[in-house]
């Protein structure tokens, strides 16, 4: 986990965003999985172990505690917005797909991957991310949002998780839409690789395709499904 452990540079960032992540949902984990004695732990995280760390906060226009759509945009753009917004200000308009991506001030919630894209810092995948934004002031706007992607410049090269609902036609058990657009074979179109399985996906991941959108579940994916019971867990270095 250190910064230098190789001596090379870093080709590619990967940003996680652990949804209200501050000192105590860090605690807990750290209690649950590593136990503790005399009020010491038994052991760290991984993410205790890393060479540098620091803390920001993220809070909304409207909320001390703010949600991952909004923190995220933080992160991404260095603008704050409201709680629910993606990528947008909050404005009057009703239509949570019209709230706009400059504020009155003139300042733009333009996010760091576009901004890299705009200036030319393509590092070793030139050009795979998306140049506009995918913004709604409702983040609940599941199928608005999948159709934005599928706009040409609001394209991300990869999408990966649950939320199939909002690709298969209205047909389909479990689909979200009110139209019989099949987005899984829109994007297949578009030279997208599908994947609707977790058995697919790991089909898919030898060929390291460029362009994928590997949705595994119609709603939201379980997060109890990753956790392993062990006696002796692997992030301990005690």
């Amino acid at each position: 986990m250190l910064a230098a452990t190789n001596g090379e540079k870093a080709r590619n960032v990967i940003f996680f965003l652990g949804d209200g992540m501050g000192h105590g949902p860090i605690t807990a984990p750290r209690i649950l999985s590593q136990g503790t004695s005399e009020g010491k732990y038994f052991g760290l995280l991984e993410m205790d172990w890393m060479e540098y760390r620091g803390n920001v906060t993220t809070s909304g226009y409207d909320s001390i505690a703010t949600d991952s759509a909004n923190s995220m945009s933080a992160y991404m753009s260095g603008h704050r917005s409201s709680v629910n917004a993606m990528g947008v200000y909050e404005a009057i308009d009703p239509d949570p797909n019209q709230a706009p991506a400059r504020r009155d001030d003139g300042r733009t919630a333009e996010t760091r991957p576009r901004d890299g894209h705009r200036r030319g810092h393509h590092g070793r995948n030139p050009g795979r991310h998306a140049r506009g934004r995918l913004g709604t002031r409702r983040r609940a706007e599941y199928v608005d949002i999948m159709d934005q992607a599928l706009n040409a410049t609001q394209m991300p090269d990869v999408i990966l998780g649950g939320g199939s609902a909002t690709l298969l036609p209205q047909s389909e058990s479990g689909s979200r839409r009110t139209d019989q657009r099949n987005l899984f074979d829109e994007f297949r179109g578009r030279g997208f690789s599908i994947a609707q399985t977790g058995a697919e996906l790991r089909q898919l991941m030898p060929t390291a395709p460029g362009r994928l959108r590997g949705l595994v579940y119609t709603g939201n994916m379980n997060v109890y499904v990753g956790r392993q019971h062990q006696s002796d867990p692997v992030c301990s270095r005690s």
